[in-house]
């Protein structure tokens, strides 16, 4: 049965630690590092400081505030080795630190801060950790005290910096953090979007297969002599606050800076990443038509579709997000379930709490016993336990170290499903367990891909699996349609391609189409790929 899992209540920290909470109200905590720059420069210096009211007095001077330490080893940390290092801040940074219009409301994380949080992450730190970590930060420092002051919880003060898991349990890692990089822009300027009276709105990722793409981008708030740069050059821009700018990529990812002024020079920044990828080497496929597709109606069925592209901590699955929104006409009009009877959930909206409170709050409450069949689209991330017993579908928020804690297991949704009374549950999985990916990443910790042979369980009569790769295979992407590779002739067997003579599609036609089309498709991309079917080939999927 798939069980909902209460976040963790923090535990007391061990003797010698001290907590976030602790921090913000205990008492004052002697504090000795380099008085600015990076670490080892500087001059050194011995204070103490209080975290009670915010305020620090030195020879006498209230409310005098001494420069942002460089990070300090707190005792806490000892366990983990080096503390991290963060970049350094130089005086012209502490000249904007007390700026009075620093608006916590308006922060905007530094762009390393995201993939820090990350490998962090990946080296066994847990939230609460890295949360006293950057709370040392200079520049984090004082956007977390200037929210505390302005009534801002921790919780929601460090979900502001990515940290959404914050608190955690402690990890007791064995290795330290990585090493922050230096900020990419050294302007010693105000903190972006602090003061600004200009807004940027412009997507922050794009995609394309051409050698150039085109930047189009919208100014809000008081527009009147705003300025835009890209990159440090400056793009015309229109009277109703429209601009674009075209300019080249390479294959691969690109960021590029781009900064709104106001008309008194202050600005707000955001970076776009740019992903060329190569055009299709073969092709062109032809789209998909969910018109096509036939299938009678069935009042009472139910779908469920998920697809995750950009994981929170783990590599891309290329297109998943393309996969479900195409899927779920497919859903309507090829496996006849009502519109207002799909739920679909891509990208950051697929958390594990979100899936599993689909399956238990929103799926079966809507299963009419006997009478109701359930279909569930999955196209993303997938892992098996280490013996290879336990099958995982990874959510946005899953962590690959631990897979029990943050996955699905693939068993406990269709238990779920079945013990709700369904006529018959359908799985759709454009994933694969064996540790790789679509592209050329790996699930796995080791430097090359594991193949891991997976056990496939018994499972009740009524459920049927079309997998989108064996048991010890990849799943891969199809870049010339946009789509993975299985999930994109999943479809065109729907639109009716896997039809038999009697004007229908069942598991057993579809799996036989998929295996004349998927394999073929896999060699050009020097890859072994084979569709499998789990359960009954006899099942009617559509019928007209």
């Amino acid at each position: 049965m798939l069980t909902l899992i209460p976040a963790a209540t923090p535990q007391a920290a061990p003797a010698g630690s001290r907590s976030p909470a602790a921090l913000e109200h205990g008492p004052a905590i002697p504090v000795r590092g380099l008085d600015g720059g990076p670490p080892g420069g500087g001059r050194e210096f011995d204070r103490r400081q209080e975290f009670g009211d915010r305020e620090f007095d030195r020879r006498g001077r209230p409310g005098f505030r001494p420069p942002p330490p460089p990070p300090l080893p707190p005792p806490r940390f000892e366990r983990f080795g080096s503390p991290p290092h963060f970049p350094g801040t130089g005086g012209d940074f502490r000249e904007g630190a007390d700026n009075a219009r620093d608006d916590p409301t308006n922060f905007v994380p530094p762009s390393w801060l995201k993939e820090w949080i990350a490998n962090a992450r990946q080296r066994g730190y847990g939230d609460e950790e890295l949360a006293t970590i950057l709370s040392h930060h200079p520049r984090l420092g004082r956007f977390v005290q200037r929210s505390r002051e302005r009534g801002f919880g921790d919780p929601a003060i460090f979900a502001a910096m990515g940290l959404d898991r914050w608190p955690a349990q402690p990890s007791h890692a064995s290795v330290s953090p990585p090493p922050l990089p230096s900020p990419k822009s050294t302007t010693p300027a105000q903190p972006a979007s602090a003061s600004s009276t200009v807004r940027l709105e412009i997507a922050d990722h794009l995609h394309t297969t051409e050698a150039e793409v085109e930047l189009v981008g919208t100014l809000g708030g008081a527009t009147k002599g705003a300025s835009v740069f890209v990159d440090g050059a400056q793009v015309s821009v229109a009277r109703n606050g429209t601009f674009s700018h075209r300019r080249g990529v390479p294959i691969g990812e690109t960021e590029i800076k781009v900064e709104a002024r106001d008309r008194q020079g202050r600005g707000t920044e955001t970076m776009v990443t740019v992903t060329r990828e190569p055009a299709a080497a073969t092709g062109p496929y032809e789209p998909l038509n969910p018109s096509r597709a036939k299938g009678k109606r069935h009042a009472k069925a139910v779908a469920l579709i998920i697809g995750i592209d950009r994981y929170e901590s783990a590599p891309r699955a290329e297109y998943a997000e393309n996969d479900a929104n195409a899927f779920y006409d497919y859903a309507t009009r090829a496996l006849g379930v009502p519109s207002d009877r799909i739920k679909l959930l891509t990208g950051a909206k697929a958390r594990r709490l979100s899936v599993e409170k689909a399956v238990l709050a929103w799926v079966q409450p809507l299963v009419a016993p006997g009478k109701s069949d359930v279909y569930v689209f999955f196209s993303g991330h997938g892992l098996a336990s280490d013996d290879g017993r336990d099958q995982y579908l990874l959510p946005y928020d899953g962590d690959r170290a631990l897979l029990a804690q943050s996955a699905l297991k693939r068993k406990d949704v269709i238990d779920a499903l079945v013990a709700a009374g369904a006529r018959s549950v359908t799985l759709f999985l454009d994933t694969c367990y064996s540790g790789g990916t679509r592209g050329n990443d790996t699930l796995v910790q080791a430097a090359r891909p594991i193949l891991i042979s997976v056990t496939e369980p018994d499972q009740p009569a009524n459920v049927a699996i079309l997998a989108a790769a064996g048991r010890d295979q990849l799943s891969s992407s199809l870049s010339g349609a946009r789509h993975g590779l299985f999930s994109y002739y999943l479809m065109k067997g729907l639109e009716g391609e896997a039809a038999t003579g009697d004007r229908s599609i069942t598991t057993g036609s579809l799996e036989t189409y998929l295996r004349q089309q998927v394999p073929g498709e896999a060699a050009k991309l020097d890859r072994r790929q084979s569709p499998e079917l789990i359960g009954d080939p006899q099942r009617v999927l559509s019928e007209w």
